[in-house]
């Protein structure tokens, strides 16, 4: 298969703030890929601790050699931006027994929506099933160290 037959795939997420965990996922889709593009979701219902642009800028920034992905902002709901993008696949990380069932319920309704979409969920890596944005604001609010839990590029972002 040419790279020019691949799909293209939609990793949606708020990022705040992108961690390895992100990254792993990406690192195990990419293949599958001609583009990945990236949705940064802004939800008016949520406090974010980093701009919506800050976050892209890290996003971009941790995927600055992978020239086959792309970062976009978005508002509205995740299957209007991925289908706006051209993407088939809708990408979405497992973590937990409880990730893995409330992304079933919003698959099933992504699909019921738009039925030419399909989701791939892709389980965390071991090690980093303990990796989420949550973790790392409270660490950061509480001035610990947060590098562990996010991409080296990301450092100077938290110093």
């Amino acid at each position: 298969m040419s790279i020019d037959q691949k799909p293209i795939g939609f990793f949606p997420g708020s990022f705040d703030p992108p961690t390895k965990g992100h990254f792993a996922i990406v690192q195990a889709v990419i293949p599958l890929f001609s583009r990945l593009v990236i949705g940064i979701g802004q939800n008016s219902q949520k406090t974010y601790s980093w701009s919506p642009s800050l976050r892209k800028e890290m996003l971009e920034e941790m995927f600055q050699d992978m020239p086959s992905i792309t970062v976009m902002i978005y508002e509205g709901m995740t299957i209007d931006a991925a289908a706006e993008v051209g993407a088939r696949y809708l990408i979405r990380g497992i973590r937990d027994e409880k990730d893995s069932a409330y992304e079933r319920q919003i698959a099933e309704a992504n699909k019921a929506l738009l039925p030419n979409i399909e989701t791939i969920f892709v389980p965390s890596p071991t090690g980093a099933a303990h990796i989420n944005s949550s973790i790392v604001r409270e660490i950061h609010k509480h001035g610990g160290n947060v590098r562990p839990f996010i991409h080296e590029r990301l450092w100077r972002f938290f110093d």
